[in-house]
Formats: C-alpha cells, sequence, structure tokens
C-alpha cells in the first residue's frame, strides 16, 4: 500500500475530538464508579449488572473496557446455582467454570448472580448499532441476567441456543469493528473524509479479482500456466500472434476480456507495466498465498509439500562425495519442513510408514530421528502397504506368478495397438485395465475383471491370430496356449478367490475417515475369513475345480497336470493321485499358508500398544469389560494420559476423578443399546462430551487422529506426475508445491477478496487494495 502524505489541519482535528471524546468518556467513568460505590460489585465498574441496573451509558471507553477486561470468575471461586423442582426434589444447577471456557462470550455479574452475554448486552441494545439490534424476544443473557441454571447446554440449551442467533452474530461482527476502530480512530475519519479513496480501492480490488479467480480455477484443474511468450501487454497482439504460444493464463485473460470483461480491460489498459499484476512473480506469489486456506471442520489427511531431499540436505556436499539418503537424514528433513510450515510437533501422535529398512532399522532409521522432536508420536503401520506385501507372497508360487505376467503381457499387447484394442471392444464392450503395481485396489478390480472376461479375451485372440500380420497373429496364438491351458485356468481362479476376500479391505484402506480400530477389525475378519477356506482347503478347492471343469469343457481342453519327477527341484513335486489333487497340494494350500503367515507376521507384530490402550474406550468394547478387568485398563489409560499430557499429574485425587470418569463413561455405553455398533470419529467424540468425559474426549481424540495408512500422501504423487511433465520441468518448486496443494486440496473453497487482503498486506502494492 503507498504512504500516504499527512494533512496538518486534518491531524488537528483528530487530535482535538480525540482529546474531548477521552474527556468525555473519563467523565462517565468516573460518574460509573460514583454510582456503584455502595453495590456489591466492590467498586468494579466491569460488573455489567450494575451498569445496566443504573442505567450507565455505554461510552467508548467502557465498551473497549468489558470487551477486552470481561469480569470472569477464576476457577476456585464460589459459582451461583438454581434450584429446580424434579419429582418432587430440589435439584441445585451449578454455574460450572467450564461454561466461561466454552463460551468465551459469557460475562459474569455477581451482583446479580447471573451471566450475560457481553456482545449483545453492550451492541444489540445500542441505537447506534441499529442493524444489530435484537428483537424484544431476547431477554434473557442481553437485557436481563441469566439466573436459571438448569440447561445450558445441549441440543435446546439456553446458552447453545443464543450463540446460533443471528442477532449474536451481528453484535460480535459490531464488536470487532468496534476495536477495530478503537484501536485506529484515524480510519474512521479518513472513511468520511476521504470518499474518493474508497472508491479507488474497491475499483483496484475489482481490476484484481479476475486475475486471482483465473489462478485458482487453473490451479485447481492443474491446468499449465506459462508458455513460450508470457511477458508484454496482454492486450497489444504480438507479431505472428497466430503461431505464438503464451500460455494458458495469458489466454484465458484475453478471453475473459473478448467475453467482455469490461474490469479486466480496463485494468490492462490503463495500468503501468509495473503494475499490471500478471507476471511470473506474482503469480508465485499469489500462488503462495492460495496455500494457506485449509478446512478445520473434520478429520483430514492433507498434502503439505514436495521435497528434493538433496536439494535441501546435501547442497554442501563436496564435488567428489557421493551423495546418499539415510534414514537419519530422511528424519531431520521431515522436522525441518514440519518447522518451516509452523507445525508444532507436540500435537504430532503418531509417524507412518511403510516397513522399508530406512524408515524402521533399529540402528539409524527415520522414524527414530522424527520421535526424538515429537515426545508424544508412536509408530503407526500403514496398513496399506503391509497388505500389499502379504499379497506379493502369492508371486512365490510359480504358477502364481506366471500367471501375473501371462496377465500383464495380454493387456500390453491390446494397448499397444489401435486395431486390436478395437477387436477387444467388439469382443468384450470395454478395455482392459493394467495390472497396477501400487494402486492395489486396481489391482484387484483388473484381475476380477479379467476372471469374469475370459471367453471374451480369447475370442478377441483367436480373432488376430488369423491376421496376415505376423508379429499380432503369433503373440496372439502363444497367448491363447497359456490361457487355455489347466496351470494357468487354476491360478486365475485361486487368485480370483483370494482377492475377492482382499477386495473390501483394500478398498476400506483407502478412505480418510478411516479409524484404527475398524481398520484392525477389518483385518483381523480377513484374515479369518482365508483362515476357514485354509481350514476347508479341500471343500473350497472341490468347488473351485468344479468350475474349472466348465471352463476346461466349453473350450475343449482335457485338464492335465505337469510331469512329475523324482528328481525334478524347480517346482512343486507333491505325489498325488489326481489333477485336482496336484493343484490342490501345490498351489492352493501353499497359498493360503503363505498369505496367513504373512497376515500373522506384518499385522500382529506391527501394531501399535497405544493403539490397543486406547480403543478400550471405545463403547463396544468397554461395555463389554467387567469390574475388574475395568481396573487394568484404567490404569494401563491412567499411565498413556499422563505420558501424553508430558506432566506429573500422577496424583491421587487426579488418579480417582480418571478412574471416576471412565467408570462414568462404561456406564453409559451399558445404558445405551444404540451406541454399541461401529461409529465413526465425529459421531464417537460427539456421544462423549468433553464437557462431561474431557480426558476421555482426550483420549479418543489421540485415538481418532493416529494415521492408519499413507494412502492419501501418496495419491500427491498422481498430481506430481500430472504437473511434472516433460514440457513443465523446469518449473521451481515453490511453485510446483503451491499448484500442487491447489489441485489436491481442491474441494476447499477459497474466497478472491481474502485472497487480494493477504497479497496487500505482504508488501507495499502499486495500487491501493485496503485501508
Amino acid at each position: 500500500m503507498s504512504k500516504r502524505k499527512s494533512n496538518p489541519i486534518l491531524e488537528m482535528f483528530n487530535k482535538k475530538q480525540k482529546k474531548e471524546q477521552n474527556d468525555e468518556e473519563k467523565l462517565n467513568v468516573s460518574n460509573v464508579l460514583q454510582l456503584n460505590s455502595d453495590s456489591p460489585a466492590n467498586n468494579e465498574c466491569n460488573d455489567i449488572g450494575v451498569l445496566l441496573e443504573t442505567k450507565t451509558i455505554f461510552t467508548d471507553i467502557i465498551r473497549k473496557h468489558l470487551l477486552t477486561n470481561p469480569l470472569i470468575p477464576h476457577q476456585n471461586d464460589p459459582l451461583p446455582y438454581s434450584e429446580h423442582l424434579k419429582k418432587g426434589n430440589i435439584v441445585k444447577y451449578y454455574l460450572r467454570f467450564y461454561h466461561f471456557q466454552r463460551f468465551s462470550w459469557i460475562i459474569y455479574s455477581p451482583f446479580k448472580k447471573g451471566i450475560y452475554c457481553k456482545f449483545c448486552t453492550i451492541f444489540a441494545l445500542n441505537k447506534h448499532v441499529g442493524a444489530y439490534k435484537c428483537n424484544s424476544e431476547a431477554g434473557y443473557l442481553v437485557k436481563y441476567p441469566l439466573i436459571s441454571f438448569s440447561k445450558l447446554i445441549g441440543k435446546d440449551g439456553a446458552l447453545i441456543k443464543h450463540e446460533n442467533t443471528i442477532y449474536h452474530k451481528n453484535a460480535i461482527e459490531a464488536s470487532k469493528d468496534f476495536l477495530k476502530i478503537y484501536d485506529r480512530p484515524e480510519l474512521k475519519i479518513i472513511n468520511r473524509l476521504d470518499d474518493h479513496r474508497l472508491k479507488q480501492i474497491k475499483e483496484n480490488r475489482s481490476r484484481l479479482l479476475p486475475i486471482v479467480d483465473t489462478i485458482i480455477t487453473m490451479g485447481k484443474q492443474n491446468i499449465p500456466f506459462r508458455g513460450h511468450r508470457d511477458d508484454g501487454n496482454l492486450l497489444d497482439e504480438p507479431e505472428n500472434f497466430s503461431i505464438t504460444n503464451e500460455g494458458n493464463f495469458r489466454a484465458i485473460l484475453r478471453m475473459r476480456v473478448r467475453a467482455g470483461d469490461d474490469e479486466l480491460k480496463n485494468h490492462l489498459q490503463n495500468s503501468s507495466q509495473t503494475a499490471t499484476y500478471i507476471s511470473k512473480t506474482i503469480q508465485n506469489e499469489l500462488i503462495d498465498i492460495l496455500l494457506r486456506y485449509l478446512n478445520k471442520d473434520s478429520i483430514r489427511e492433507d498434502f503439505i509439500t514436495f521435497v528434493d531431499v538433496h536439494k535441501v540436505n546435501l547442497e554442501n556436499l563436496e564435488n567428489d562425495d557421493e551423495p546418499k539418503i539415510t534414514g537419519a537424514l530422511l528424519g531431520k528433513t521431515v522436522v525441518k519442513i514440519m518447522n518451516q510450515n509452523g507445525l508444532n510437533l507436540d500435537y504430532c501422535v503418531g509417524i507412518c510408514t511403510d516397513t522399508c529398512s530406512v524408515m524402521v532399522s533399529e540402528q539409524s532409521d527415520a522414524i527414530s530421528e522424527i520421535k526424538k522432536h515429537t515426545k508424544n508420536a508412536a509408530r503407526a503401520l500403514c496398513r496399506s502397504h503391509a497388505l500389499n506385501l502379504v499379497l506379493s507372497k502369492s508371486a512365490n508360487i510359480p504358477s502364481i506368478r506366471n500367471c501375473f505376467g501371462t496377465i500383464k503381457e495380454i493387456i500390453a499387447f491390446f494397448h499397444s495397438s489401435a486395431k486390436r484394442n478395437f477387436v477387444l471392444k467388439q469382443k468384450l464392450g470395454s478395455e482392459l485395465s493394467g495390472l497396477c503395481d501400487t494402486r492395489w485396489v486396481e489391482r484387484h478390480e483388473s484381475l476380477m475383471f479379467f476372471n469374469d472376461n475370459l471367453f471374451q479375451i480369447l475370442q478377441a485372440l483367436e480373432s488376430i491370430s488369423t491376421w496376415d500380420d505376423v508379429t499380432s497373429s503369433s503373440k496372439s496364438y502363444c497367448f491363447i496356449r497359456c490361457l487355455t491351458s489347466t496351470d494357468f485356468i487354476v491360478s486365475v481362479k485361486i487368485i480370483n478367490l483370494i482377492f475377492t476376500i482382499t477386495h473390501s479391505l483394500s478398498k476400506s484402506l483407502q478412505k480418510q475417515s478411516l479409524n484404527v480400530n475398524t481398520a484392525t477389525e477389518l483385518i483381523n475378519n480377513t484374515r479369518q475369513m482365508i483362515q476357514n477356506e485354509r481350514c476347508q482347503a479341500n471343500i473350497t478347492f472341490n468347488r473351485i475345480w468344479k468350475t474349472i471343469l466348465d471352463i476346461s469343457e466349453k473350450l475343449n481342453i482335457v485338464p492335465s497336470m505337469p510331469r512329475l519327477s523324482v528328481k525334478q527341484t524347480c517346482r512343486s513335486n507333491i505325489p498325488s493321485d489326481t489333477v485336482e489333487d496336484y493343484y490342490r497340494k501345490n498351489t492352493f494350500i501353499p497359498l493360503l499358508d503363505a498369505i496367513i503367515s504373512d497376515f500373522d507376521q506384518r499385522f500382529d507384530k506391527n501394531t501399535v500398544p497405544i493403539e490397543i490402550v486406547l480403543s478400550s474406550l471405545l463403547p463396544k468394547k468397554i461395555s463389554q469389560i467387567d469390574t475388574e478387568e475395568l481396573q487394568r485398563v484404567t490404569s494401563h489409560l491412567w499411565e498413556t494420559y499422563s505420558e501424553l499430557l508430558n506432566t506429573n499429574i500422577n496424583t491421587y485425587n487426579n488418579k480417582n476423578i480418571f478412574k471416576s470418569e471412565v467408570e462414568i463413561w462404561k456406564a453409559k455405553c451399558n445404558s445405551n443399546n444404540t451406541i454399541h455398533g461401529e461409529l465413526d470419529n465425529i459421531e464417537l467424540l460427539k456421544l462423549c462430551d468433553e464437557d462431561i468425559y474431557p480426558n476421555c474426549n482426550f483420549l479418543l481424540k489421540i485415538l481418532a487422529v493416529l494415521p492408519v495408512t499413507v494412502s492419501s500422501a501418496e495419491r500427491s504423487f498422481s498430481t506430481l506426475k500430472r504437473l511434472k511433465v516433460w514440457l513443465r520441468n523446469r518449473m521451481s518448486e515453490e511453485r510446483l508445491v503451491g499448484l500442487a496443494l491447489l489441485n489436491v486440496h481442491n474441494d476447499i473453497e477459497i474466497t478472491p477478496d481474502e485472497v487480494i487482503d493477504q497479497f496487500a498486506k505482504s508488501k507495499n502494492r502499486k495500487l491501493d487494495l485496503i485501508l
């Protein structure tokens, strides 16, 4: 914002008016103190009840005092109560200290022994802010104190209902405006005397709006910005304009001007070359500002940034040194980036990675380095990686490995030729999706689709095998021989059975809303289903074998097994009486055993202890714990709670309070049969009211945010692949991260006016954009 020249006459007027205002308000405050000298308010002019009783005029200085120094009782001060007749008995309901903590707008009146809303009492009843005036129904908390404390919170609670009224929200806005003008009274005078400047600011902001809106849209849609030429006057067409690529950003701005955006056209025509705000530097500044908008309404897994580890840590290496990335170096990089983004490491409760040695080795791993700076963080297993590794064990069986290889080659065979793909679409009605090595949900669906459409794929291959094209016909003939072999048919049917069982688990592990307990239960259920298939292996494989016989009959082939030899060691060679018996013993049972063994090794041994302890608070579990077991569970919970708070709170009274709270929470879970089912994180935290169960709510929050997988973070690589293409390979890291965040978090609403505010405050601009 450009610096304005001072006006001596205006300054003299300001000083005189401010002096007269202060003298008048000091006199009013003296009158208030005089009036209250004999009242129970202890000669304090911040008792709102006394001020209303004496019909004191709320001057600006009194308003400022009440807003910034409200009368709030201390934690140990006695608070009033109200008596109510319940079923023939008198019940006392107390005003509690936590009410003041939760509702920051409450102000206490010892004189009236009740509470008011400081915003509404000061502004909603004041005539000079008529736009914020409340209606006649707003009595308690505004005109009169609230002295009945029987129902303060809850759906129909007095405080909740008042907090949601329109006049309360308007009064809060009025208080913010008042404090802003009170601290800078010159704004009020400038706004009145300098209407031309306000008009100019409004015009300048309207000029910038289409530019900001274009950047937001392009960032969210992952549209490249720059072209071969990205400078000069936008409205002056360069030579050879028809063959000059100025980039999408300038092209879209041109389109907006042609479509009738007069504000943008006027800005580009009349602004100087240094104040058009469309250069690559300004683009980067606006992109950086757009990153700062985050959603706090729900539990999220948000991508933060891409990091060039070599650039961050290895810039000081000598020319001849070999750049090596170690686990400790990765850990230090994570800590450094977290600090740069202003993230408090004390609030980190989980570190989720895969199980590679760089991350989890005992000597020098990334997690150990991060935990040095995160006192409350626990290592969390990425269950998606673990499941992928479990299913990868199937590739150790030769026939299963060969089956996967054949399917990959067939898919590549069709994808590499539009002519072949056309034939496949005629027979199948759609294309074949690839067996993705990293996204196992797609791998599941691709293989199951291949299994269901095996006959149509064979028909397409048979049609191609008659072509004159030697390459296509010979390859398709080889593929037909592979697909019609007993070994392949058995393998694809066995894999289909396993993938049918694990598909639901693989898909669920991709969800952001999945909590630790639900994930663990899904994993255990999936493992048990595979174990059941192993226990009844004969029955299950007999069912599969009947399907294989039907397919063989339709394909006119005879099921057979490989030749057996006493000295053969390169593949399974278990003696078998029948073909069915051979494949059951050599393929089906070994595959199930390998998967079950890997389930136990990768999941049970990597379970985080804090997950087991905190999950005991879940309604479904705590309701089944007996009294004796509850004592042990409570002790473990107390130890975990003390470690998380990192304070010496292990006193007898605090522990007893914690124990009582857990018992009350268990009683609630026992009495309410509707909560014994699975609840998501948000529903559970709402059920465990923070005011009634503060400690249990705190521990359940920790459980809710413990990471389950790193799937959300790894999805950012899809964005990176679309952004960092060969035409945009020279993009700076700052711009790359900004555009990636806009694209990844495209569901977050961004207000252009707020972006302009941040842009104007970041440094002095050529145009005035804010007061």
